[in-house]
């Protein structure tokens, strides 16, 4: 009699979980091109599938590329603000430590492609830790309809790095996002700062951004804790810490809701000939 090991990849329509594909949760070994098959083979369903990224650190040294409407990528549990841990003792979760010069985790289609979106993905529950090499921890490029939830970026200082990059995109949510621009080491140690926590843009050919929006984020220890090019929502965010609050850097609208500056060097805020509207900001 011989048994077969079943996983949840060959149930129809369970979670394609990276373990299936070979990553390993350890940190020891490459788990790219295992990460990477995960999500070409939830790209190449018909239906809305989930991957699942288990707890643990899982080694990254190329660019994870989501360029497919309606997939979820989903981690266990992480926390918003520690650098090991959170508040109550919660451990990092599921953690994609990217060493690298490139981007570690690009969802859209290629910079090069003007009008096409892709719509309804779901990021949440995720780690992303780089180092001081890295151009971008996660890179949003034409998403619409997209939630982004729950997303813990640690990165260290280089000219031009960017923890969270946000281009151009219609009615996405980023919840509970938090840049912590100090980074962190694979030994546990902090570094300096990351130059551009968020960097909210246009896209290419001056795509629009429409009703994006940030709730309960928090950017800090950065040179810019955010940096604005066009329209964009803020409710209940913080921007601390840094260089510079936020900063404006063409012609902009942003709207602040309830939103927190403090213990910035330079400036809370920053303008270069925009148009700033700020409702019930508390400074």
């Amino acid at each position: 009699m011989s048994l077969t090991k079943v996983t949840y990849s060959m149930i129809s329509g369970a979670p394609i979980n990276v373990l299936d594909y070979g990553a390993d949760p350890s940190g020891v070994a490459d788990s790219t091109q295992a990460i990477q098959a995960a999500i070409d083979a939830a790209q190449a369903l018909t239906n809305s599938p989930t991957i699942s990224i288990p707890a643990g650190e899982y080694k990254i040294t190329d660019t994870l590329t989501i360029t497919r409407s309606n997939i979820s990528i989903v981690g266990e549990s992480s926390p918003s603000r520690g650098p090991g841990s959170d508040s109550t003792g919660t451990t990092r979760g599921s953690t994609l430590r990217y060493s690298g010069t490139g981007t570690a985790v690009l969802i859209g289609v290629a910079p090069d492609v003007n009008g096409t979106f892709i719509d309804g993905i779901i990021f949440a529950n995720l780690r992303i830790e780089v180092d001081n090499t890295t151009q971008c921890a996660l890179r949003v490029w034409t998403s619409s309809n997209g939630l982004f939830s729950n997303i813990a970026i640690f990165g260290n200082k280089g000219l031009g790095n960017v923890g969270l990059q946000v281009d151009a995109g219609v009615n996405n949510a980023f919840e509970y996002i938090t840049v912590n621009g100090l980074g962190q080491t694979a030994g546990g140690s902090y570094s300096e700062y990351l130059e551009k926590g968020l960097f909210a843009t246009l896209g290419y050919g001056n795509d629009l951004a429409t009703v994006t929006t940030f709730k309960h984020c928090y950017f800090h220890y950065c040179n810019s804790a955010a940096t604005i090019a066009y329209l964009y929502n803020f409710e209940d965010c913080d921007f601390e810490a840094s260089g510079i609050g936020v900063t404006f850097t063409s012609d902009a609208t942003a709207y602040f809701d309830r939103c927190w500056w403090e213990a910035n060097g330079n400036y809370d805020i920053s303008f270069a000939n925009n148009n700033c509207t700020i409702t019930r900001s508390e400074e």
